[in-house]
């Protein structure tokens, strides 16, 4: 058991077996408490009816700032047992209750206290369980949380019913920072309701809807409010079905997020011309992501990967843009200066060494097989800056 106190104010308690009931006495004593995490402790040992007696004790933690209750496994009774014990602090303004399985009932508990609470700005319900109908309740609730910038759901059962519940609720949450909805059952459907809602949240800067069965129709009504969001700096729609021509209609609105750091599409179905529609966009950002994970998606050719893996390498991104760039018989093909022995292009991309020796000039070797990549001709008289044209083709 970890316990740290500092001047009465700050108690936590980290993955620790400890029975509730001198919990609750000591609790409260400490009527000047702004944080309290009570961490991965197993607050059932003493059955779910002593969850009510801590219930009662936070309700007098008036001055509480932060409250964590996550990985402690209080289930759905617990919930409706512990939750009421929230309603009285205002001051609120961090609560985690994540990995709890706290079912619709305990988020319709939960969802009564919450629309006090009007000063929380980061709220992690995911891993719950709350399907439809407790999310129904917490979107209510979540019209009141107008300071709101943090908001976790994901893993939470929710389908296209749920998302149009909390589609509603959106626009009210002007601030948020980060929505993480991903590891749920959103849909096509689910998607057309949520995207109006979300085109509004301006601000946001994490968006992650990954692993929701959100196909080409869903990424397609996402696509015209996608380019509204001009501050994010990460967006996941990894494992989806969005196929071509739903990464397509999305590729245009990449143009406009020039501040994105971070974007996954890996594992949606896209092949050669989703892909050249993903680089297209990329290649007009005056800076590229510094992650971009679309692997998984096998019907990218090697030499398509290739080109999309330049896209994050702002060096070598610059050959693609510059005037030698051409494309000649469908092949783009890239005059470069970046061999410097063996920190070859192909060595970036393919994470292997070429191969190449010195010794070979003027010739057609294949090398870095992985990336699809070509020398279609070398100059290697200067062993430090020759000169080398790359095939993509």
């Amino acid at each position: 058991m970890y316990v740290c106190v500092y001047l009465c104010v700050y108690v936590r308690l980290d993955s620790t077996w400890m029975s509730a009931t001198p919990l609750v006495q000591s609790l409260a004593r400490l009527t000047s408490l702004t944080s309290l995490w009570l961490s991965r402790c197993d607050l059932r040992t003493d059955g779910v009816a002593k969850l009510e007696n801590l219930a009662n004790v936070l309700a007098q933690l008036i001055s509480l700032e932060e409250l964590g209750v996550e990985e402690s496994n209080i289930g759905e009774d617990g919930a409706i047992k512990l939750f009421p014990g929230l309603q009285n602090l205002t001051s609120l303004k961090v609560f985690w209750a994540f990995n709890n399985n706290i079912g619709n009932s305990g988020a319709s508990a939960l969802a009564s206290s919450l629309v006090n609470l009007k000063k929380l700005t980061w709220l992690r319900l995911d891993n719950n369980n709350i399907g439809d109908s407790g999310l129904r309740a917490l979107a209510r609730s979540f019209l009141n949380l107008t300071s709101l910038e943090k908001l976790r759901l994901d893993s939470n059962n929710i389908t296209d019913k749920g998302a149009r519940q909390l589609a509603l609720s959106l626009p009210n949450l002007a601030s948020l920072k980060i929505l993480w909805v991903f590891d749920n059952k959103i849909g096509d459907v689910g998607m057309a309701a949520l995207a109006p809602a979300l085109g509004q949240l301006t601000q946001l800067n994490s968006l992650r809807l990954s692993n929701n069965k959100i196909g080409p129709a869903g990424a397609k009504d996402f696509a015209p409010y996608l380019a509204n969001l001009t501050s994010l700096t990460e967006l996941g729609l990894d494992n989806n079905e969005i196929g071509d021509n739903g990464i397509k209609a999305l590729a245009d609105s990449l143009t406009n997020l020039t501040s994105l750091k971070v974007l996954w599409f890996f594992s949606n179905g896209i092949g050669d011309d989703g892909a050249k529609a993903v680089s297209s966009a990329l290649l007009q950002l005056e800076t590229p992501p510094t992650e971009l994970s679309i692997q998984g998606n096998n019907k990218i050719s090697p030499p398509m990967m290739a080109r999309l893996r330049l896209m994050v390498h702002p060096k070598y991104r610059q050959l693609l843009k510059a005037q030698e760039t051409h494309v000649d018989k469908s092949r783009l093909c890239v005059v470069g200066y970046e061999w410097t022995g063996k920190s070859s292009l192909v060595n970036t991309l393919s994470g292997k060494p070429s191969g190449l020796p010195s010794e070979h000039e003027n010739d057609e070797t294949r090398v870095g097989k992985t990336a699809g990549i070509r020398v279609l001709r070398t100059n290697l008289q200067n062993d430090i800056n020759p000169t080398v044209v790359w095939d993509f083709g």
